[in-house]
């Protein structure tokens, strides 16, 4: 260490971003909650914080902008005329900040060298909107990149959740181009670079499958965007495991190979010497020439088929289907031709600059092949769940599926019904055929099965009840939802059997075993108070319940451990005999209502 300083006040403040300054030093962007020590001013809640420092940690000067709501900063930047830009997010609308579209909006400022205020403004819809990280290209213009989840206002389009959000910006302000791209989950920009070639690349957090986004491994993943410099995509790839992968830097090393870090959950797929929770990650991307290859399901068809050509490309970031002038970036491609005749398909396989392409040449006869198709009622689901499947194919007679990693693993069902029980990503198979011959539809990874929680124990002190621990809690008394009850520990307010259902981060479920809980502790005094006698116990075949007391008894009740009325007895004799022979071993809850609106209870043990 050369040195190292403190700068602050008594509040929080944070740094996010910093860059070195062209006339010495650094200056640095955040947030601040202060008005003391090296801030003199906050205009409410966290404020824009820009500050400079010399060469050796000192304080030259430090600026708070923002409004009465939250102003923070993620990204700094300095033109070669000493000229600042920061960027962020904020949902002020007044002080320093002139307009506000809707909750939060993107945050720009610039700043002359002494860090006075040049303008400021914000960009964005009605919905949440941030920067995250901001460069200056060589021609000139300001890069920053966020997310949004607006459609409205400064953006005309969104897919879903949030988006990827990119917009380039002239130095006084003006908009030069935006673009926004992604899937219909979640996904935000925390890196950008300029590429050699006068492109960009941006490193992208995204839990999406769809739109632009081709694969999803799991979680979220780390996706690599490569775009030209009108923002067009280039090519784009997906990294990580079934965990949550997330980048944090991106830079270009050279021509062909780029490096990322980050941190992942996973250890499994692209990922590899988990160390057990997140661990950083950091991965090195070759530009490697692709080999365009096309896996078919044959190259004779009849009228009317499915027809499923799947991409098998190797080394390739990017891929693009041709069927007669249509494109498509899909990984499978599915075609329905009703012309018999001659067809062909090309798909073309880029990473980085480099090409290839492939054609796929097939036959369509007017016959009667079976086509497979199927679905499922769900493709995410917890574990130990069942899965139900739905044929969807045309002109089967017999059915073969197969199932790795459900039970059963195989099935000449039509519509079979599959257990999964052990966590991961499935993939399906159905072969169908009839007469005319067969045909095989794989689907690869189409059921995601999410583990469970550890199944919770509960422990009862007088009638506090206390659960192991979990992500949350929902608890029950005979079967009936607690509805406010949702802490670890609770209070029993009534008699009855409790239980406690927990839930992880995949929305999955445990749920632990029920405790009779008697508020009033009624037991054995009271049944020797009413004269009431319960024997044999432990009871085999015949309970006999004898009453020598003066109060009448208006109804015997028997209830299982789940609460559950196995026995209702009404205006009973002073003695009775109950046949529980057919009853399951274990303890059962007896309950005696007298006339007079008493009641004495007891637990009894069957063997």
């Amino acid at each position: 260490m050369l040195w190292q300083n403190t700068l602050g006040g008594s509040n929080g403040d944070l740094i996010y971003s910093m860059t070195k300054s062209t006339t010495g030093g650094f200056i640095l962007a955040g947030g601040s909650f202060s008005n003391d020590f090296d801030l003199s001013l906050n205009h409410g809640d966290e404020d824009a914080w820009v500050l400079k420092i010399d060469d050796l940690g000192n304080l030259l000067w430090s600026q708070s902008f923002g409004g009465t709501n939250l102003d923070v900063l993620f990204g700094v930047v300095e033109n070669s005329s000493g000229e600042i830009f920061v960027s962020g997010t904020t949902n002020s609308s007044d002080g320093d900040i002139n307009t506000n579209f809707g909750n939060y909006d993107w945050l720009i400022l610039k700043l002359n060298t002494s860090g006075n205020l040049i303008f400021s403004k914000t960009c964005g819809g009605s919905s949440y909107d941030a920067a995250q990280t901001m460069i200056i290209s060589t021609s000139q213009t300001i890069l920053i990149g966020g997310y949004s989840r607006s459609n409205d206002f400064d953006l005309t389009n969104n897919y879903g959740s949030t988006d990827c959000w990119l917009i380039e910006m002239a130095f006084n302000g003006s908009l030069v181009n935006s673009k926004t791209f992604g899937g219909s989950q979640a996904e935000n920009i925390f890196d950008l670079k300029e590429t050699f070639d006068g492109g960009y690349i941006v490193a992208v957090g995204t839990t999406s499958s769809d739109f632009d986004v081709s694969t999803n491994l799991g979680g979220e993943d780390v996706w690599i965007v490569n775009l030209d410099m009108n923002f067009n995509i280039e090519w784009k790839k997906s990294y990580g495991g079934s965990n949550n992968d997330r980048p944090s830097s991106i830079i270009q090393k050279n021509s062909n190979e780029f490096m990322f870090a980050g941190y992942s959950y996973s250890s499994n797929l692209m990922v590899t010497g988990n160390r057990g929770m997140s661990d950083i990650w950091l991965v090195d991307l070759n530009c490697k020439t692709p080999s365009a290859q096309i896996t078919p399901s044959g190259n004779v068809f009849c009228t009317g088929d499915t027809i499923n050509l799947s991409c098998s490309s190797i080394n390739s970031s990017s891929n693009q289907w041709n069927f007669n002038g249509t494109i498509t970036t899909d990984q499978t491609l599915n075609l329905v031709v009703n012309t018999s005749g001659n067809y062909s398909v090309q798909l073309t396989s880029q990473t980085c600059s480099n090409v290839d392409s492939i054609n796929f040449y097939f036959l369509v006869n007017g016959c009667n092949l079976p086509s497979a198709s199927f679905s499922s009622d769900q493709t995410t689901v917890c574990q130990n769940s069942m899965v139900q499947f739905s044929d969807h194919s045309i002109n089967a007679l017999n059915y073969s599926w197969i199932f790795p990693g459900g039970f059963p693993t195989t099935s000449t069902d039509q519509n079979p019904i599959i257990e999964y029980t052990a966590p991961g990503s499935y993939s399906v198979m159905l072969s169908v055929t009839n007469a005319f011959g067969s045909q095989t539809l794989m689907r690869v990874n189409c059921i995601i099965v999410n583990p469970i929680p550890v199944r919770p124990v509960i422990a009862v002190n007088g009638n506090v009840i206390t659960s192991t621990i979990g992500a949350n809690y929902f608890w029950y008394n005979n079967s009936v939802s607690l509805v406010g009850m949702n802490s670890q520990v609770i209070t029993a307010l009534s008699d009855g059997f409790y239980f406690v259902e927990v839930t992880n981060e995949f929305n999955c479920s445990s749920i632990s075993d029920s405790i009779y809980i008697s508020v009033n502790s009624i037991g054995d005094y009271s049944f020797r108070e009413n004269q009431i006698s319960l024997f044999p116990i432990p009871t085999n075949k015949i309970l006999s319940i004898k009453h020598t007391g003066n109060r009448e008894i208006s109804r015997i009740s028997i209830y299982n451990t789940i609460g559950q009325s196995v026995l209702e007895s009404l205006k009973p004799s002073s003695d009775i005999d109950l046949d529980i022979s057919d009853y399951k071993p274990g303890n059962y809850f007896v309950s005696i209502l007298f006339s007079d609106g008493g009641i004495t209870k007891k637990i009894i043990q069957k063997n």
